[in-house]
């Protein structure tokens, strides 16, 4: 399977503001490729969305792995499943 890092900016654009960036992002989340990254990247991404763009620090895991959800949180982050979690930020789901 080919494999791709998609940079900070495509990241970003993908996440915000969709277009073909968020397409691609699609087809990496549906398998037809893999898409790769680091801790570096990862960092960076954190930094720009909550720096640059000022997302909020995520506070919240959404997870089906009951392990998990019988937690409850982790490092003080709570653990939820969709359900949950779409109740909380949408509640007339």
């Amino acid at each position: 399977m080919t494999r791709a890092v998609l940079d900070t900016n495509i990241l970003i654009s993908a996440i915000l503001f969709k277009g073909i960036p968020g397409r691609l992002f699609e087809l990496a989340i549906a398998g037809s490729f893999r898409a790769v990254t680091s801790p570096t990247l990862l960092d960076e991404l954190d930094e720009k969305l909550r720096g640059k763009f000022q997302l909020p620090t995520a506070d919240t895991i959404v997870s089906g792995d009951r392990h998990l959800l019988k937690l409850g949180s982790y490092d003080g982050i709570q653990i939820l499943t969709v359900r949950q979690f779409m109740d909380k930020i949408d509640p007339a789901t």
